[in-house]
């Protein structure tokens, strides 16, 4: 980011500089404790079901020759089409 800011959108450099102020061994302990919460989570939830109802995109998927990389759009699509699936 630092050589080749212009490469970079706005919404990116946010996202990316918010990481900057985390130590990368706070990074990788907290990566090591999502897995075993993770687990922990799906078997307690799941343990007694027999039927997973997952949400879908709110909007169909499209082709990637529409969007044009590192557009504001691109990530208004990717926001739009994770929004209800992110938590998994």
């Amino acid at each position: 980011m630092a050589e080749q800011p212009d490469q970079f959108s706005a919404t990116a450099c946010t996202r990316l500089e918010r990481g900057l102020h985390i130590p990368a061994i706070r990074y990788i302990e907290t990566l090591h404790l999502r897995g075993k919460l993770l687990e922990t989570f799906i078997t307690e939830a799941f343990a007694s079901a027999d039927v997973l109802i997952c949400p879908t995109p709110s909007i169909p998927t499209p082709p990637r020759s529409d969007v044009k990389p590192a557009s504001q759009a691109v990530y208004r699509t990717v926001s739009t089409i994770t929004q209800l699936i992110c938590p998994f």
